[in-house]
């Protein structure tokens, strides 16, 4: 079954982070900052049952960022996601890996403050963390320049530079 992915902060999903405060089961309020919406909609990219596509998935995402940093993400299986009876739409994806936006990226659509809740308690519960170092992310961007899915000159100067392409 395919996932659905989204990327994150790790402090803020692990469950060390938890407060003895907080129910069993229950996310901490944090993890919502990594669902921030837009017209009330959540990025989200689809990834292979088999993860075949998830490298090339947080490269796309990673092209967008200033520096090599720690790349973290959840994933929840998609059934997990469709049993909360949430609308999810192919829409093209804002990174520079032109083909993975098409392919790969999906919005979830109209959402709730309280439907916005369920998926992170989904994400919580039914869901995995994932990180790639700044060494496995490197490797991955440079990967997508050498094979044509990234352009380095669509990448921040000074990501560019950490690169050392040159």
């Amino acid at each position: 079954m395919p996932y659905l992915m989204r990327s994150s902060r790790r402090s803020r999903w692990y469950p060390e982070a938890v407060q003895p405060w907080l129910p069993p089961n229950e996310p901490p309020a944090d993890c919502l900052s990594d669902l921030e919406t837009e017209h009330n909609e959540l990025s989200v990219w689809l990834i292979d049952d088999d993860r075949a596509n998830l490298e090339r998935v947080v490269a796309a995402l990673a092209s967008k960022r200033q520096s090599l940093v720690p790349f973290d993400c959840r994933l929840v299986p998609i059934g997990r996601v469709r049993q909360l009876r949430l609308q999810l739409s192919q829409t093209p994806g804002d990174s520079h890996d032109h083909e993975a936006n098409q392919l790969w990226h999906r919005d979830l659509q109209f959402l709730s403050a309280g439907r916005l809740t369920s998926l992170s308690r989904c994400l919580w519960r039914r869901g995995e963390s994932r990180r790639f170092s700044p060494a496995q992310v490197r490797k991955l961007l440079i990967a997508g320049i050498q094979q044509g899915r990234l352009n380095r000159d669509d990448l921040r100067p000074e990501l560019a530079f950490k690169l050392n392409l040159d």
